[in-house]
C-alpha cells in the first residue's frame, strides 16, 4: 500500500513539474520529441531486466556445465600407434602392409580383419583401423585397391 501511495505522489509531482515546464516552454514536447506524460523507467523495470539477464546467464552456465553430448558424432578415440606408407597403384592396402610388417588377420564375412600388426593386437577397446588419404577405409584393406598417389595410414585407436 505504501508503494502505491508513493507512486501516486510521484505521479502528482511529475504532473506538477510537467505543467511548470509546459507553461515556460509550450513547444518543449515537439523540440525534445518525447512524450513527457510517460513516466521514466522505474525501479521495478530495472529489477525485472536484471532478473532476466541473471536467468539467461544461469541457463547458459547450466547448459555448458551439464552438456553430456561431448562428441555427438561418435565415440572419442585416441591414436596410440600409426603406420604410414605410399601405396603403389594396383596393389591392395593389406598386401603392401604385409610387405614391411608382421600382420595377423582373421577371416570375417566382410573379408580379412586385421587382428595385430607388429605384435600390437586388438583389444576390447583398441583396434587397428586403416585410412586412405586421411579418410577411414570404406571396405576391407584386402579389398581396397590403391590408386595413384594414395597415402595409407594404419592407426591403432583406443575408444575412450
Amino acid at each position: 500500500m505504501a508503494v502505491k501511495k508513493k507512486m501516486v505522489k510521484e505521479n502528482k509531482t511529475t504532473k506538477k513539474t510537467l505543467k511548470t515546464v509546459r507553461a515556460k516552454s509550450p513547444d518543449i514536447k515537439e523540440r525534445l520529441n518525447v512524450d513527457l506524460t510517460t513516466p521514466s523507467m522505474g525501479i521495478g523495470n530495472i529489477i525485472a531486466i536484471v532478473v532476466v539477464i541473471a536467468l539467461v546467464g544461469l541457463t547458459a552456465s547450466f547448459l555448458t556445465k551439464f552438456n553430456t553430448a561431448k562428441n555427438p558424432v561418435g565415440p572419442a578415440v585416441a591414436s596410440v600407434q600409426t603406420i604410414n606408407y605410399d601405396c603403389p597403384e594396383g596393389q591392395t592396402a593389406l598386401a603392401v602392409l604385409k610387405e614391411e610388417n608382421e600382420v595377423k588377420t582373421q577371416e570375417s564375412s566382410l573379408g580379412l580383419f586385421v587382428d595385430a600388426i607388429n605384435n600390437t593386437s586388438n583389444t576390447d577397446n583398441s583396434f587397428w583401423i586403416f585410412y586412405v588419404n586421411g579418410q577411414m577405409g570404406q571396405v576391407g584393406a584386402d579389398q581396397y585397391t590403391c590408386q595413384n598417389g594414395d597415402k595409407i595410414e594404419w592407426r591403432f585407436e583406443k575408444i575412450l
